[in-house]
């Protein structure tokens, strides 16, 4: 939808006054002299008007606008409703369409018309797009219902969002049973010490958790791994355990630390991830400054015990650990020295 005039921009505001007829005939005719998004934006609004000679005239300068002129507008920085319509009045120039579905700033619902009758090759264009897949399933089933479009390439699609935990219209229903992560695995004895020990501890967590085989975790690995950072921080808040258990260790923190955005993610989880080392700092950081997490016992237990944890938050933490878990953070060879010694400390003061 057009905004308001109030809401538009103020150049635009002033060259759309109704009440400059003078100058609202000049734009119809593409008469007046106005950068091209200026001038596109306008006829937009003018198409989209009550006045019917305008709106006529308008569409027919816009269509008649040269092609060159016109991509380089989609390609600028265009509104976002404009592309919208944009898509609506071009959805039979091959091109322009293209130019339009490559934007960044083109609405979703019109990857999901435009899903639904573009050509095979803007099909695999708009399938190719696994950023705007994540955060639009609904292109999918439009995909589908497109006689041009290829059905392995949907299928492949599928696939992949179910993988990572995101489900469309027509998915074969799944059990909504989650498997909790098991933490007692962390305090299994082991042989020697050091983060590779504990590192591998954690990961055998977070697979016994999983609901993937071998072979699902694989191939969701090496989709993710084609992912752009847009792409793989929206999946990090909209995907499954499974995916933001690949994502916590990405080496990009933005895409890092958007898995703790995550409205799925529980208490265990974050509990794990807080014991990992192969984590970036920021990880450890907003865990440990985030009351929304350190609630929970084993997040402050694990903060402790973090080599990276920020000094403040681990002293403050070691008052609510138990007599057992502080003797384990006072002989732990990997933390904060200062962290150990004030865990000696409070091991020696509870003997007493």
């Amino acid at each position: 939808m057009i905004p308001a005039l109030s809401d538009l921009p103020e150049n635009l505001q002033k060259i759309l006054n109704p009440q400059n007829a003078k100058m609202l005939s000049a734009i119809a005719s593409g008469a007046a002299p106005l950068p091209g998004r200026v001038l596109v934006e306008a006829w937009i609004c003018l198409i989209k008007g009550q006045d019917q000679a305008l709106s006529a005239a308008s569409l027919k300068s816009l269509q008649n606008y040269p092609e060159k002129m016109l991509l380089g507008v989609i390609q600028a920085e265009l509104s976002s409703w404009a592309l919208g319509i944009l898509a609506e009045i071009f959805s039979s120039r091959e091109m322009a369409l293209e130019a339009i579905l490559l934007n960044n700033d083109t609405p979703d619902q019109t990857f999901v018309d435009s899903s639904r009758s573009c050509s095979e090759k803007l099909a695999q264009l708009i399938g190719n797009n696994q950023e705007r897949l994540i955060q639009a399933p609904a292109i999918v089933p439009a995909l589908e219902s497109n006689p041009h479009n290829l059905k392995s390439s949907t299928d492949r699609i599928r696939h992949f969002l179910q993988l990572a935990g995101i489900f469309i219209l027509g998915d074969k229903p799944v059990s909504a049973e989650e498997k909790q992560v098991d933490l007692s695995i962390l305090d299994e004895p082991t042989t020697g010490d050091g983060s590779e020990k504990i590192d591998e501890r954690v990961e055998k967590a977070l697979k016994a958790a999983s609901n993937l085989t071998e072979d699902q975790r694989l191939s969701l690995t090496n989709y993710i791994a084609r992912l752009n950072v847009g792409g793989k921080m929206k999946l990090a808040m909209k995907g499954n355990k499974e995916a933001r258990q690949i994502l916590i260790r990405d080496v990009n923190a933005i895409v890092a630390t958007s898995v703790l955005k995550s409205p799925r993610i529980s208490e265990l989880e974050v509990a794990a991830y807080s014991r990992l080392r192969n984590v970036c700092d920021d990880v450890i950081r907003i865990i440990a400054t985030s009351p929304q997490f350190t609630k929970a016992y084993e997040v402050k237990l694990a903060i402790c015990l973090h080599s990276k944890s920020p000094l403040q938050q681990a002293m403050g933490f070691l008052k609510f650990l138990t007599y057992r878990d502080l003797a384990k953070v006072s002989k732990d060879r990997n933390i904060l020295m200062p962290v150990k010694k004030a865990a000696k400390e409070l091991v020696e003061l509870k003997r007493k």
